[in-house]
């Protein structure tokens, strides 16, 4: 059954509702979250971690996809040698280690293991292997 586009703007406008009824505090926490995801995970601050309303799964989606992007420009130009592919490889293996950690800290096992078995599919890397118990 198709929507109309009247409908479709009552949701909208439904959503738009619900979403002010969020604290600011929370409403921050949530635009803030991929900025201070970092700083928070290595204060091991969960419970404001905790407020982010997104998946741990989606979020390394997010991660996968700019190591994937980057892999297309190893050797375009000296800008993209082996240097280059260090810091792809590094960053993919550090921000998969965050929402690992964030996961298991947060009792999200199943999406950490997940994570972690994304990740080595895409690199083998002992830190990744050593992530979870």
């Amino acid at each position: 059954m198709k929507k109309n586009k009247k409908q479709t703007q009552g949701n909208y406008q439904r959503n738009r509702y619900n979403r002010m009824q969020v604290s600011q505090e929370d409403h921050r926490t949530t635009e803030c979250w991929i900025a201070s995801n970092n700083p928070i995970v290595r204060q091991t601050v969960y419970n404001l971690a905790d407020k982010y309303d997104g998946t741990f799964l989606n979020e390394f989606a997010t991660v996968k996809e700019t190591y994937e992007f980057n892999l297309q420009r190893y050797g375009k130009s000296s800008i993209f040698g082996d240097h280059f592919k260090r810091y792809n490889e590094n960053r993919l293996v550090e921000h998969s280690l965050i929402l690992i950690e964030t996961a298991s800290a947060m009792q999200e096992t199943q999406a950490a293991k997940e994570i972690q078995q994304r990740a080595l599919e895409l690199l083998d890397d002992t830190r990744l292997k050593s992530a979870l118990p």
